[in-house]
């Protein structure tokens, strides 16, 4: 605005310039399809680094998603985004190979089937426990809203995973009971609940039509139990055609960690998972 009335016209209307500047500050392999996705929600790229100036700033040294990149995950969730099942920025959907492996919806026809996994060990912070629980009645609210159809599931998981609430439907006074959860603490097995969400679905009545499990981890776990939760991964996404989500929780998220979870699967659509807080 200093220099002349031209530049400052060029700078307010020219969507191009304000992508390029979202992407300069924020942007990184990982989440450039999940800015794409939010920029159409904010109403343009303007709208968008406006909002996430100002919620970094206020969330300080926290980064916390901004309105419009909540939208944009609830929608991959529910399946009404154009980034699903071709490869998400915070997710691994099923190459196109897997899903036409998917095995037929028995039990229950649902319209979709949501299981989260939440980490509850000593490496999560109470604050980012709470975050996750903030995440999780955002989720439930939007399904129930936008998705009546729908059924949820949540895990917590340690070193062994504990079912806090079975597959249910979305109407069910669910926020309460997340409310009331409490972190479990102990060392990290993100193997285990990976394959308890696979049974839950596999259960007689508790699965039909599309089903998705969110992993919020901080990816904290050893060598050896990584290994068993890509093959976890693989066996929910291959024989169930289960889709795979996995977002970055906390101060310290082995995000390489978590990428291998996804990637060792499916390497040509893979890419990173942003952090929640």
């Amino acid at each position: 605005e200093m220099i002349n009335h031209r530049l400052r016209d060029l700078v307010l209307h020219n969507n191009n310039l304000w992508k390029d500047q979202v992407k300069l500050r924020w942007g990184m392999q990982a989440n450039n399809s999940l800015l794409e996705a939010s920029s159409v929600l904010a109403g343009g790229w303007k709208n968008l680094y406006a909002q996430k100036h100002v919620s970094e700033k206020r969330n300080k040294p926290w980064v916390v998603p901004s309105d419009p990149e909540i939208e944009a995950i609830l929608e991959l969730v529910r399946g009404d985004s154009s980034l699903d099942r071709v490869g998400s920025p915070i997710s691994l959907s099923p190459t196109s190979s897997v899903m036409s492996e998917m095995a037929p919806a028995r039990g229950l026809k649902r319209g979709l089937t949501v299981l989260l996994l939440l980490d509850g060990s000593s490496s999560v912070t109470r604050e980012d426990f709470d975050a996750m629980k903030s995440f999780t009645r955002k989720l439930i609210d939007n399904l129930r809203e936008r998705r009546p159809d729908s059924a949820v599931g949540l895990i917590q998981f340690n070193q062994s995973p504990r079912t806090i609430i079975p597959i249910c439907d979305i109407s069910e006074d669910i926020p309460e009971r997340v409310d009331k959860m409490q972190q479990l603490m102990g060392s990290t097995d993100i193997a285990a609940p990976i394959k308890t969400a696979h049974e839950l679905l596999t259960e007689d009545g508790n699965f039909g039509g599309d089903a998705v499990v969110l992993l919020l981890s901080d990816g904290q776990t050893s060598t050896s139990e990584l290994e068993a939760s890509q093959r976890e991964a693989r066996s929910a996404a291959e024989l169930m055609g289960v889709r795979l989500f996995a977002f970055g929780v906390g101060r310290d998220v082995d995000e390489m960690g978590l990428n291998r979870i996804w990637r060792r699967n499916y390497p040509s659509r893979v890419e990173s998972h942003p952090s929640t807080t």
